[in-house]
């Protein structure tokens, strides 16, 4: 009976080491992310989800999961499933007993339990994570019987975005921190009802105001010009050049809406650049990340560090570059990489130099704008917080996902007049599920008056379509923002109710005009 004990212990000691083998250190950020994407896509809560329902290779061969999550395939499930619920136990202890009483601020001091924390953000669920910086906001939220007001003229020469920054910087950020709005606005000239709408569209409106260049702060991002398969290729960066004091004033005031959208939880409709949510979570960008902003620069620059591999030779090097010590910025501006560097040739001795020099100058521009940003953003939001969130999950707070889900929002519609079976609500929904993404956006702004919908937890008004009598292919959908309905008419078929729908979200932009 003992040698068969000591077999089994031996036997069980050889699993555990094997066990111990398959799981690499990254396997258990893979777990959470994957539990993440579950999460967001089926509302299953990551602490009470049963460990034995996660069935990895099921899901990828759906084609629901991320291909990077397939280095999880080769974990027997088993063993997958016991992980789990390690991470699930290690969650639910560092929120119950240890995040409520760790100063993350301290989080830049080595040695803190902050400091450690942050270092294993990625092995904390973004729903525990979310769920504490929403307690933390909630409990630092200022309750004022006045918000400040802004007034805004769409007829003036100035946009909305300038009008609404003159009017902001004269308003302490400790007044920014309501819960469900900042501030109250006032359109000139439009009629409108409630707050909400137009707060709403201002909102939209300063966001379509920066990415246009409006202020001249941000730019496209190079890989949009590049086309085919450079990665990011909607997203902007931080215009180099825009260096004045006015303009990191005007970088802060980004941070400052950036922490409104955080606290009012009405995500931005913007597409920025992962090197700024890199910055502002506190990760200095890498060289590699080059690629995200300007893949073309990042090939050139890696083939000049190559070599020989790239065709490169030290006899024809200078005669097929041609090139100085000088690199071009995103928004075209050259800036030297030394002091004379114009008049430094690059040769086949200083390439990995001058490659690895310009590749820095390059992943670093705009920094001090981010670091601006940042300011901004830490004036509303405490800075502690954002140590426990990747990039990624910094910007699906701030900005939401860019394409709506159809599926969420009608998950969360109410009707008056008609029911969810009826003919016109069923073409409805096929003409929206239709629609291009940006055409999405428009329709959600002509509604809603924002771009983006908020995360499934985070739903706390329904979508009401209220069918209005009788035949109405002459008549336009119209819609109260402020109350998130649309008044949609019977329509003789969904090729008509598509043409009036898309010429309603088109062209009625005024709050008057709903």
């Amino acid at each position: 009976g003992g040698g068969g004990g000591g077999g089994g212990s031996t036997s069980s000691s050889a699993n555990q080491e094997g066990c111990r083998g398959l799981i690499a250190t990254g396997h258990d950020a893979l777990i959470v992310r994957w539990v993440n994407q579950v999460h967001e896509a089926d509302g299953y809560d990551p602490l009470s989800m049963p460990a034995a329902s996660l069935s990895l290779p099921t899901m990828v061969d759906s084609g629901q999961c991320d291909p990077r999550f397939e280095g999880l395939l080769e974990i027997p499930v088993l063993l997958l499933r016991f992980r789990f619920a390690v991470l699930q136990t290690f969650n639910a202890l560092l929120c119950r007993r240890v995040l409520p009483y760790v100063d993350l601020s301290l989080h830049a001091q080595a040695g803190s339990l902050a400091s450690r924390i942050a270092a294993l953000r990625d092995l904390v669920f973004f729903d525990v994570k979310a769920s504490f910086i929403a307690s933390a906001l909630s409990h630092t939220r200022s309750v004022h019987a006045d918000l400040p007001l802004v007034v805004l003229d769409r007829r003036s020469p100035r946009s909305v975005l300038q009008q609404m920054s003159s009017q902001l910087a004269l308003v302490p950020p400790s007044r920014l921190k309501g819960h469900e709005m900042a501030f109250r606005v006032q359109f000139t000239g439009e009629g409108a009802e409630g707050d909400n709408g137009p707060y709403r569209e201002c909102i939209s409106a300063a966001c379509g105001d920066l990415e246009s260049g409006a202020m001249g702060l941000l730019l496209p991002c190079p890989n949009a010009a590049a086309g085919g398969k450079a990665p990011y290729q909607h997203t902007h960066i931080i215009r180099h050049s825009a260096s004045s004091p006015s303009d990191m004033d005007a970088f802060a005031l980004m941070g400052r809406l950036f922490g409104v959208a955080m606290r009012t939880r009405l995500p931005l409709d913007l597409s920025l650049s992962p090197l700024l949510w890199m910055r502002l979570v506190g990760h200095a960008p890498q060289l590699a990340h080059l690629e995200m902003i300007d893949a073309h620069a990042h090939r050139v620059l890696s083939d000049m560090a190559g070599g020989g591999g790239a065709g490169l030779c030290d006899e024809s090097f200078e005669g097929d570059m041609q090139c100085c010590f000088e690199v071009v910025l995103s928004d075209g501006t050259v800036q030297e990489l030394e002091k004379g560097g114009s008049q430094r040739r690059v040769s086949w001795d200083s390439r990995l130099e001058y490659a690895e020099r310009a590749m820095r100058v390059r992943v670093d521009e705009g920094s001090a704008q981010a670091a601006a940003v940042g300011r901004g953003l830490a004036s509303v939001v405490p800075a502690g917080l954002l140590c426990l969130l990747g990039w990624e999950e910094l910007e699906l707070l701030v900005t939401g996902r860019d394409d709506m889900d159809v599926r969420l929002l009608r998950e969360h519609t109410v009707y008056r007049g008609v029911c969810d079976s009826d003919e016109l609500i069923r073409g409805f929904w096929d003409v929206l599920g239709g629609f291009s993404a940006a055409e999405k956006a428009r329709f959600l702004r002509f509604v809603w008056g924002r771009s983006r919908l908020p995360r499934a937890t985070h739903f706390t008004e329904s979508f009401k379509v209220h069918a209005t009598p009788g035949c109405g292919d002459n008549r336009l959908p119209k819609a109260d923002t402020c109350f998130f309905t649309l008044h949609l008419p019977h329509y003789s078929s969904p090729s008509v109710l598509r043409e009036r729908l898309l010429y309603a979200i088109r062209h009625c932009a005024d709050m008057d005009l709903r």
